[in-house]
């Protein structure tokens, strides 16, 4: 089974990660951890996205999130390249033009 974690914001990705492993913990095969405003304080974003955690397979497959904060670009180019595949960005402006241009239709 592949299990979607939601979480509206992370900056530590305490509740993120800790829901990741409980997931896995009930038979989820995948975990992708959907964050939409990344804060990602210190190094949550390195732990986030590094296969082994403290030695153990890292619970969070991939992160998807979006760039409402935009220093997720700045933070992401720390990342191993290996670690930058298990990120996916998904830009907003194109999603706010769209809103938009539905609402004043």
């Amino acid at each position: 089974r592949i299990a979607i974690m939601p979480d509206d914001m992370s900056d530590t990705g305490g509740t993120t990660k800790n829901g990741a492993a409980k997931l896995k913990e009930e038979g989820a095969k995948q975990v992708n951890a959907v964050v939409i405003h990344p804060i990602l304080s210190g190094s949550s974003l390195q732990e986030m996205t590094a296969a082994i955690v403290n030695g153990q397979p890292n619970p969070i497959d991939r992160l998807i999130t979006t760039d409402s904060i935009l220093s997720i670009y700045r933070k992401t180019k720390t990342l191993s390249a290996e670690q930058r595949g298990r990120v996916l960005i998904v830009p907003t402006a194109p999603l706010i033009k769209q809103a938009l241009a539905f609402t004043f239709k």
